[in-house]
């Protein structure tokens, strides 16, 4: 059998950041890889989903793995007929790779190009890493969009050779449930994982002259940017001396975004908040941090921020929410507060700003439960068995860097 994976996927940078260390493994292990990416608009700002940022994470690719353009551009709303494009790619690519394993990254790439996938009878590992806010909403708003998504995952999954990753055992079980599945083609791994030699542990503080909070967060209302902002008004008013720094660039949906106009308000309101924008450099960001507050309500799977804060040695507060709470143990290495409660939000960041004890105790027990659980090595360790469960084969001992290490795969041999 041609040792060949194809993958599919809405961003190529996103993509990357979570998966690269798979695709490093699956080259260095003798496989073929391609890889189709949407091609952002070049008329773009920078940021993740920009032109300059995809050409750059083309570069870091190993010179074997090929780059393929999906039949539509990024930057727009995707139209009727794009699907109909990603629905014949899928009979184009299923005909030409009859042996090959497809992963799908992206609603529209799961139902587009899964079907006629699933009709082929392909292998085919449909990377369901959140439910978003379409399959984990509980509002009238997507119901009918996540009846027909249900309906097409549920046929997907009755296919011999389907399989399905999760983020989460909540997801799984979700979606089981609501498949009516077996659970045993569902792979659940911790996330995607973070390489300690991109995100480094920083032993000391961050020495800012006052407190710098920092939320790495698209700028999506689910992902508790108004609550932050709220709550950074409310430390102000009791004179809590801080600065918080909110990074991201706009969005595209208008019906999830934060609008430039609410940035615009939020810094005349509150001097204390800074919209930073799009970081190409996450670490450094963390380094010029103190304390992480990532207080989301988005139906995600397991948050990688809180991921990279516990392997950075930043201590973190989040929401009560799925995969939030099981990376940031309450009380054990930072807190969990009530989702859309400013005041409870308000009080944790002001706790951890006056108690530099508390602070560097979770901050360092956070770092040991990353360590433990959250590794990018641990996140390939779990992805594998999904290509096993299908055939697939490998000689390599389970070990890849991060797309962003300098170091080789070969250094893990």
């Amino acid at each position: 059998m041609q040792k060949e994976v194809v993958i599919l996927t809405h961003q190529l940078a996103r993509y990357l950041d979570d998966f690269g260390n798979v695709v490093r493994y699956l080259d260095a292990d003798g496989y073929t890889v391609t890889i189709y990416a949407s091609v952002p608009s070049q008329s773009r700002p920078l940021n993740a989903d920009s032109a300059d940022i995809f050409e750059q994470y083309r570069r870091k690719l190993p010179p074997s793995v090929n780059v393929e353009p999906l039949p539509y551009v990024r930057g727009g709303k995707m139209k009727p007929w794009d699907l109909l494009r990603l629905v014949a790619l899928g009979f184009r690519l299923g005909r030409r790779h009859p042996d090959a394993m497809f992963l799908m990254w992206s609603v529209y790439l799961i139902i587009g190009c899964g079907v006629p996938l699933r009709l082929q009878r392909r292998r085919s590992l449909y990377l369901v890493t959140g439910l978003g806010p379409v399959l984990g909403g509980t509002g009238p708003q997507f119901r009918v969009f996540r009846g027909v998504i249900l309906a097409v995952y549920a046929f997907l999954m009755t296919g011999r050779r389907s399989r399905c990753l999760n983020h989460n055992t909540e997801d799984k079980a979700f979606l089981v449930r609501r498949l009516r599945a077996d659970p045993d083609k569902f792979f659940v791994t911790p996330g995607c994982g973070v390489d300690p030699d991109v995100f480094p542990f920083f032993e000391g503080d961050a020495g800012n002259p006052r407190p710098v909070i920092i939320v790495p967060a698209r700028l999506i209302e689910s992902k508790g940017i108004r609550e932050a902002v709220a709550a950074s008004g409310t430390l102000r008013d009791r004179g809590v001396d801080h600065e918080m720094r909110l990074t991201g660039a706009v969005e595209p949906h208008l019906w999830i975004r934060v609008t430039q106009e609410d940035i615009d308000s939020y810094e005349a309101a509150n001097p204390c908040v800074r919209f930073i924008g799009f970081q190409p450099s996450m670490p450094a960001v963390y380094e010029q941090a103190d304390i992480v507050c990532y207080p989301t309500r988005y139906p995600e799977g397991t948050p990688t921020v809180l991921i990279e804060a516990a392997a950075t040695g930043r201590v973190a507060v989040t929401c009560d929410t799925v995969g939030a709470r099981e990376i940031v143990l309450h009380e054990q290495t930072g807190l969990v507060v009530p989702q859309l409660d400013v005041e409870a939000l308000a009080d944790a960041l002001q706790r951890l700003i006056g108690d530099d004890g508390l602070r560097q105790r979770f901050r360092r027990a956070a770092y040991e439960h990353f360590l433990a659980h959250y590794t990018k090595d641990m996140a390939l360790l779990a992805t594998l068995p999904a290509f096993e469960s299908v055939g697939l084969t490998f000689d390599r001992p389970k070990s890849a860097p991060d797309i962003r290490a300098t170091r080789p795969v070969s250094a893990e041999v």
